[in-house]
């Protein structure tokens, strides 16, 4: 099952962003202690303040993966970094656990292992194309069909004479039986820029599997406990549920379906169903959260009728 792993959780200094809208997420706010934040920096350690840059990143992603205290990270990065670290802190809730929040979900998104596929070097500024150097027998059969990839741009730049991490984003898209996914994840400073030149150049209108997810999300509010939920809609041309199903594959969701299934059906809003779709108005959604506050909708994938996978989760 092709699910938005990477957005049911998400870091304040791994800024998680949208690559293409096959899902939407919502993140909390998460930022580590400033006074740790600013002493670890200043305190630095051998990793750190390796001189060849090829070293530092080496260091920096073997530090994700062995350090014990998000301390450890800190003076990895830059002071605008750090800084911003501070300035989210306030929102983060009194009663999280932050290094055990972050370092796992650094350790789950980002892999362990990678291969440099380009480098682009000046004095000041290092430049890197990179790929995980392993994948999953699943995940490598489907690259070998052209129907996943994962790509890292890394790039780390000089700051009071040390190598500091500037950018560490990830790009990823996978293709199955489910639909496809696009998704980015990870520090990029320059993402509103980006974004900004994006919408300015992009006139195309907002497709109609956009408005459908938007239509749920904006209201949306986040739950106690971490929530998978599967819906199964049928829709008719004026956008309007005809039908609707409501099930998890994870234990324990009975709460979790009841309030995705109130929420989706009390939508009055839901915009018409186009005419490409008229034929296929058959939808399933996947809605997923954290008791941290992070959100996420994958999907819709349209069909014919319900795929064979939920037609047996309706049986039962």
């Amino acid at each position: 099952m092709l699910k938005a792993k990477a957005s049911k959780y998400a870091l304040s200094i791994i800024a998680l962003s949208l690559i293409v809208p096959a899902v939407q997420v919502a993140t909390p706010g998460i930022a580590s202690a400033a006074e740790p934040a600013k002493k670890a920096a200043a305190k630095g350690d051998a990793g750190a303040l390796a001189k060849n840059p090829d070293t530092f990143v080496r260091n920096y992603y073997d530090a994700i993966h062995k350090a014990k205290k998000l301390d450890e990270l800190l003076p990895y990065y830059r002071k605008e970094q750090l800084e911003e670290m501070d300035k989210m802190n306030k929102e983060v809730p009194p009663d999280m656990d932050m290094d055990k929040f972050m370092l796992e979900m650094m350790r789950a998104e980002q892999p362990k292992e990678f291969k440099v596929i380009s480098k682009n070097a000046t004095a000041d500024r290092v430049e890197y194309q990179v790929e995980p150097a392993k994948l999953s027998p699943e995940k490598q059969a489907l690259k070998a069909k052209g129907n996943y990839s994962m790509t890292g741009d890394i790039i780390v730049v000089k700051e009071d004479g040390n190598w500091k991490v500037y950018k560490d984003y990830w790009k990823s898209f996978t293709k199955d039986e489910n639909g496809s996914c696009k998704s980015g994840f990870g520090i990029d400073p320059d993402k509103k820029k980006r974004e900004a030149v994006e919408a300015a150049e992009d006139k195309t209108p907002e497709t109609y599997d956009s408005r459908l997810r938007t239509a749920f999300f904006k209201d949306w509010k986040g739950f106690d406990k971490d929530g998978d939920v599967y819906v199964a809609m049928k829709l008719k041309d004026d956008g309007s549920i005809e039908d609707s199903h409501f099930f998890s594959k994870e234990k324990d969701q009975d709460d979790a379906i009841a309030s995705v299934k109130e929420m989706v059906t009390s939508k009055k809003d839901l915009p018409e169903l186009p005419a490409e779709y008229k034929n296929k108005s058959y939808v399933w959604m996947n809605f997923s959260w954290s008791d941290k506050g992070a959100r996420a909708i994958s999907g819709p994938y349209f069909d014919t009728e319900y795929p064979g996978w939920i037609k047996e989760f309706l049986k039962d």
